[in-house]
C-alpha cells in the first residue's frame, strides 16, 4: 500500500504542472498513451493476467476479477476513447458556473484538474 500512496502523493503534486499544460501538450500526451497501450499491448495482457492470478488468490470475485481483466478488445477500447478525448474542446480554465450573490459577491468555477 505504500506503494499506493507514494504514486498518489506524486499526481497529486504534478496536477498543478498539467493545468498549466497547453493544450497542445496534453494531446500529445494522449497520443502518447493510447499509442503506447497498443504498442506495448502483449506485455499489459502478459502482467494484468498476474495480476488476475494475483486476484483469484487473494479471493477477490468473479465479478471484481472480470472488471480487472483486460483483452486486447478493452484495450483498444481504452485506446479508441483517449483519442476521441483528443476532439473535444480542453475544459480547463473554462467557467463552468457564475452567480452574482445579494450582496453583490461574483462567484465563479472553473474547470481546474
Amino acid at each position: 500500500m505504500n506503494e499506493l500512496i507514494q504514486k498518489a502523493k506524486k499526481a497529486k503534486e504534478v496536477t498543478g504542472a498539467l493545468a498549466a499544460a497547453s493544450t497542445a501538450q496534453k494531446n500529445e500526451a494522449l497520443t502518447y498513451i493510447s499509442r503506447a497501450l497498443l504498442d506495448k499491448m502483449n506485455f499489459i495482457l502478459q502482467e494484468n493476467e498476474k495480476d488476475i492470478g494475483v486476484g483469484k488468490d487473494a479471493g477477490l470475485s468473479e465479478g471484481l476479477l472480470d472488471r480487472l481483466r483486460l483483452t486486447e478488445e478493452r484495450l483498444k477500447d481504452i485506446a479508441t476513447a483517449i483519442n476521441q478525448l483528443l476532439e473535444l474542446e480542453d475544459p480547463v480554465g473554462n467557467v463552468t458556473f457564475e452567480a452574482i450573490r445579494p450582496n453583490g459577491l461574483q462567484l465563479k468555477k472553473s474547470a481546474f484538474l
